[in-house]
């Protein structure tokens, strides 16, 4: 697993023998971590979304994640209590 630069600069990690790149840029907004990511085929975006990680307590994290794809209708908000924990579906528009 690579690291992810919490600055802005955009990361890109290519995956499946280079079908397919995953892109990301992380910022802190005060005590968050905010990640935009997508992953493309072809130049083209097939799923993208965000994360906002936070500390609840010194040992529970908190992730939020949005998540949409190139499927119409397909739009997903998931929620995660705890570090490693599964996440669990809360909202579907």
């Amino acid at each position: 697993m690579s690291s992810l630069p919490p600055g802005g600069e955009e990361k890109l990690n290519p995956l499946a023998g280079g079908k397919v790149m995953h892109k990301s840029r992380a910022r802190w907004v005060g005590a968050e971590l905010h990640v935009e990511w997508s992953m493309e085929r072809e130049g083209q975006k097939f799923i993208w979304g965000s994360d906002v990680r936070s500390l609840q307590d010194s040992a529970t994290q908190r992730l939020e994640r949005h998540v949409r794809t190139a499927s119409p209708g397909a739009t997903w908000w998931w929620f995660s209590g705890g570090s490693g924990a599964a996440l669990t579906r809360i909202a579907e528009p």
